[in-house]
């Protein structure tokens, strides 16, 4: 199955902001390893504070896992998502 994700403006997400270092705009990287694997690594930045809302859909847009819901200060963010879907954790 195909993953979409979508970042809007399990999991452990690690703030690794400094002043120093914060993005000059919203980007979502490629995962790794690939999302077949057990888990996978899931990295984004945000030039601002915003509400971010990271969720993973399926191939036909169904809803899979809500990975982030929060508002996020500005900074360079990773999470790790262990394939698990909203009905196993």
């Amino acid at each position: 199955s195909f993953i979409k994700v979508t970042l809007v403006s399990s999991t452990d997400v690690k703030d690794q902001t400094a002043k120093h270092n914060v993005p000059d705009q919203f980007s979502l990287e490629q995962n790794y390893p690939n999302p077949f694997n057990s888990n996978t690594t899931i990295s984004f930045n945000l030039p601002k504070l915003t509400q971010t809302r990271l969720i993973i859909y399926n191939l036909v847009g169904q809803k899979v896992k809500i990975l982030v819901d929060k508002k996020q200060r500005a900074g360079r963010y990773t999470i790790q998502w262990d394939g698990k879907d909203l009905f196993r954790g």
